[in-house]
């Protein structure tokens, strides 16, 4: 599901709308927690791990989430610690086919934009 490439992680994205999770997570601007930034479509967040808080930064590919370190790359234990934070945050274990063959049913849900399946809902 992930790919260390040494200062930066590929994670596989399956079913996410990065762009849509962007903005559900940009809705207050009071946030503390972590940091939007919408033109570059990514997000910055301090994560506590067992031997150090690391600052992470999350970007989208067509197939990947990108995770990178921009202060300081961790060591790998710290990077499995940190993907597994980042997998359970964004819920990417989730199966979403059940949930988008239902909305295919509804006459409101329909007209969702569907991950892998709505190319201009993905940018790079």
């Amino acid at each position: 599901m992930w790919s260390d490439k040494g200062k930066y992680i590929e994670i596989k994205r399956h079913d996410v709308l990065f762009e849509e999770c962007l903005r559900y997570l940009n809705r207050n601007q009071n946030e503390l927690l972590h940091s939007v930034d919408m033109d570059n479509k990514s997000v910055r967040k301090a994560v506590r791990c067992e031997k150090e808080c690391v600052l992470i930064q999350l970007e989208a590919t067509d197939q990947h989430l990108v995770l990178s370190f921009p202060i300081k790359v961790p060591d790998h234990n710290t990077k499995a610690e940190i993907v597994h934070h980042v997998i359970d945050w964004m819920d990417l274990e989730r199966d979403l086919t059940p949930f988008y063959q239902m909305a295919e049913e509804d006459r409101i849900l329909r007209s969702c934009p569907r991950a892998g399946r709505a190319e201009n809902h993905w940018s790079a």
